[in-house]
């Protein structure tokens, strides 16, 4: 994250992990030094009030905005293997490092394109 580059738009995803004992730091880091003209927080609504309290604090003007999925999501009862997956799953990594490499083992087993 460059935090001395102005961005038009930005996007947090996961913003529930502000409240993290040992991961909040990095998201509170990324909400409190991010220069954007407008920024949109994704995640669990249970963290508003944390966001809130954080917007009164700044001074940042805060909007609410609830939405739906629309498509809801199925996820297996058991692990697959990186053969099973097919077009339309989504494959969640934990780790940049992870996500490329994962990324390149489905395209290598399956001859299918990956996104990231």
């Amino acid at each position: 994250l460059d935090s001395s580059k102005l961005y038009d738009v930005a996007v947090i995803d996961e913003i529930q992990l502000l409240s993290d004992a040992s991961r909040g730091w990095a998201w509170t880091k990324a909400f409190l030094s991010l220069a954007a003209k407008e920024v949109h927080l994704c995640g669990d609504p249970g963290v508003v009030e944390l966001v809130e309290r954080i917007c009164d604090q700044t001074g940042d003007d805060l909007q609410i905005n609830h939405y739906e999925r629309l498509n809801p999501l199925h996820p297996n009862e058991e692990p697959v293997s990186l053969a099973e997956v097919k077009k339309g799953d989504c494959v969640v990594a934990f780790s940049r490092k992870e996500l490329y490499r994962t990324k390149n083992k489905i395209e290598s087993i399956t001859g299918q394109k990956c996104c990231i």
